[in-house]
């Protein structure tokens, strides 16, 4: 038996593997204490949706990549640690990968060795995935030409590449911390705290080194001495510093690609985390300033935290070096009082940089609704109206701007006003020659060294003012990146859509109650809601009756405050996002719902999966034209593939409609919430469409209005 099929793993320990790997790994699992075994897949095609699964019940993050045939080489040389499905003899084995080079790959086997393979016979596996169908005519090609040993391999091996070069092999997951994990563990996963050290120790050697130099230089000039010596030893020190240099600059380099990497990616994993209410709050100026400000505080913090503590550092070996030096403590306690200008000046600094910033959201946020509502704000507003309110608006800001770019001048000014003030302490012991050569030497460093220091203050303090602004608008994107949803084992987010008792409820709803944000009276009260495999329920009632608020809760779009809600006899929490909405999906209400700009393709799929299989492809268009929009895909040049949106092409009201529920159709799901969606369609459109959703919807449930 190879070393590689003794290091597989059965799909059905497939959990067992996944923690055992995170743990060689240094990324933690955390196995669910539920009752429940994490099962296993039902079929090939369910295995990505179920991994994926298996991680957030771990409490680590499995994160799906694939690549084209001729590059499976190249993947499997920079994965890990990961979880990857291979070919082991002709059955389904998953291989725990702790690291891999383009020769030897490092996995982990059942009985906790780690055993060394070549990365070829992994790649082999997984290739050996898709080769099933073309291996018996490559081999018997290569057969009939006679070739024997190695030519025979090479020839195969070209052949295959010919013909499944352009074919995705996936089956491979990459295990690493979740979004939601504390940010302190993602940085010292990354390697954050040891960059960090890095940095600041080259910094802190190579101003050793210049202390050091300057001292000789100094000593061998004031005392009129200079020989060879002091010239070599400033010259060896001064070239000392380049290395250590690099080795700072490197480390910050890499620190802050890290920082970065994981700042965008939390703050994007927060904007898909904001509940409904939170985005409906703020409209689309505010939005467009949030991501403004979010770009500010990831460059601004990068940019200016670094320095903070090199600026520190070099302020205190200032203050020695001028203790010491000509000037003496008059000129060290010169330095720390322009510190303390620096630091109230800052504060102030940080005051008007507030200030500004909300006026500049504000003002943002007001343009844009302007934009976009000029047609109706031109019919309601006088002209005089609209231009007073915008010149006072703007008179405000200009103020605003300058109280700022003064308090920007001031702190720029403070490193300037110590030169002139250490040099004004320092003149009078130089006049009367009442000092030393080498107290000379180091008042001067010292003065230069504090100029330093106080410019990568000055800096830093305008940056982390800037951070500390815009953390006030990121900071809900933050925590919402960091919130963690608890979910059940695989076995059931990927279990039956229904129960086990054929005449049993899919949905069960009791007591719920919903009260939006802010306000007292609930929109929901105490209700209840049965619905059984088959039924075809219509929800109906005035405007303002909660209809829209039930089906988001039925939906999983919102959260009840109160009450019971099972679907197949499991609670949101025991099936999380996904498996929730394996068992119910809807189309909400047409200002709720969104055309992106993307492909139509993707637009249908957008809550099944992409990249899609040929199979997700052949449902979406057999689905458009049961919907009747074959005619549009006729008329696009692209088809499926044809982009829409803003910027594509533009889709009718009826037809986005009709993509809005084709969205959940697509979806498989065993309950199909439908609100408010046949009021664009005239009635024969309408009739076909019903039609197809009755038949393709195994139960439903429709809102209209009264």
């Amino acid at each position: 038996m190879s070393a590689l099929a003794r290091s597989a793993w059965s799909l059905g320990d497939a959990a067992d593997a996944a923690e055992a790997l995170a743990r060689a790994a240094g990324v933690p699992a955390e196995r669910r204490s539920d009752g429940h075994g994490a099962g296993n897949p039902a079929s090939n095609d369910d295995l990505e949706e179920w991994i994926e699964s298996l991680g957030q019940w771990l409490g680590v993050e499995l994160e799906s990549v694939g690549a084209l045939y001729g590059d499976v080489d190249e993947m499997v040389a920079g994965c890990g640690p990961a979880l990857m499905e291979i070919d082991v003899g002709g059955q389904r084995r998953l291989i725990a990968v702790l690291r891999s080079s383009r020769r030897w790959t490092r996995v982990l086997a059942p009985d906790g060795a780690v055993r060394r393979v070549r990365s070829s016979e992994v790649a082999r596996g997984l290739r050996a995935k898709v080769e099933a169908a073309e291996t018996a005519e490559v081999d018997g090609f290569v057969k009939r030409l006679r070739l024997r040993g190695a030519r025979a391999e090479r020839a195969t091996k070209a052949l295959l590449t010919e013909r499944l070069g352009g074919k995705g092999v996936g089956g491979v997951w990459l295990l690493r911390l979740p979004a939601e994990a504390s940010f302190r563990r993602h940085l010292g996963q990354v390697g954050a705290p040891r960059r960090t050290v890095a940095f600041l120790l080259g910094y802190v050697l190579q101003y050793l080194m210049f202390v050091g130099a300057w001292w000789m230089i100094g000593y061998g000039a004031f005392r009129g001495d200079m020989d060879a010596a002091w010239l070599i030893g400033f010259v060896l020190l001064t070239l000392g510093r380049v290395p250590l240099q690099l080795l700072s600059n490197w480390a910050l380099v890499e620190l802050s690609i890290d920082v970065s990497t994981l700042l965008r990616r939390r703050l994007l994993v927060g904007a898909t985390r904001l509940s409904p209410d939170q985005v409906r709050s703020s409209g689309a100026g505010q939005l467009l300033g949030r991501v403004i400000e979010s770009d500010t505080f990831e460059e601004d913090l990068i940019s200016g935290a670094p320095w903070m503590p090199v600026g520190l550092g070099e302020l205190t070996v200032a203050c020695l070096m001028l203790g010491y030096g000509a000037g003496g403590l008059l000129q060290a306690l010169a330095l720390v009082a322009s510190s303390v200008a620096l630091a109230a000046l800052a504060r102030r600094l940080f005051k008007d940089r507030r200030a500004w910033t909300r006026l500049r959201v504000a003002h943002t946020h007001d343009l844009v609704e302007r934009m976009v509502g000029h047609p109706t704000r031109l019919a309601q507003e006088r002209a005089e109206d609209w231009h007073r309110g915008e010149d006072g608006d703007l008179t405000r800001f200009v103020q605003t701007s300058e109280r700022m770019e003064r308090s920007h001048s001031f702190v720029a000014a403070v490193p300037r006003c110590w030169l002139l003030v250490a040099m004004t302490v320092l003149a009078p012991a130089v006049a009367l020659g009442a000092t030393g050569a080498t107290e000379l030497a180091l008042a001067v460093a010292g003065t230069l060294l504090g100029y330093a220091a106080l410019t990568k203050l000055a800096t830093g303090s305008e940056r982390l003012a800037r951070v500390a602004v815009s953390w006030a608008e990121v900071r809900d994107l933050f925590a919402a990146g960091g919130k963690r949803e608890r979910v059940g084992a695989p076995e059931l987010v990927h279990g039956p859509a229904t129960t086990t008792d054929d005449v049993g409820p899919v949905i069960v709803a009791q007591d719920l109650t919903y009260r939006y944000p802010g306000r007292v009276e609930p929109v929901l009260r105490d209700c209840a809601l049965t619905v059984r495999p088959g039924d075809r329920l219509l929800l109906q009632g005035p405007s303002g009756g909660g209809k829209s608020t039930l089906g988001a809760c039925l939906t999983g779009v919102r959260e009840p405050d109160g009450g019971l809600l099972l679907a197949g006899g499991l609670d949101r929490h025991s099936l999380g996002q996904a498996g929730w909405r394996r068992r119910v999906a809807g189309a909400p209400q047409f200002h709720e719902n969104h055309v992106f700009n993307a492909p139509l393709l993707f637009n249908l799929l957008v809550a099944r999966r992409w990249p899609p299989t040929p199979q997700d492809c052949a449902d979406a268009q057999d689905l458009c034209e049961e919907l009747g929009l074959g005619p549009l895909l006729e008329r696009m040049p692209g088809g499926l593939l044809q982009m829409v949106g803003e910027t594509g092409w533009q889709l009718s009201h009826g037809e986005r409609s009709r993509v809005f529920l084709a969205r959940a159709l697509l979806q498989g799901s065993e309950v199909i919430v439908l609100d408010e969606s046949f009021g664009a369609l005239d009635p024969a459109t309408c009739d076909q469409v019903m039609q197809t959703v009755f038949r393709r919807a195994g139960t439903l449930i429709v809102i209209a209005h009264t």
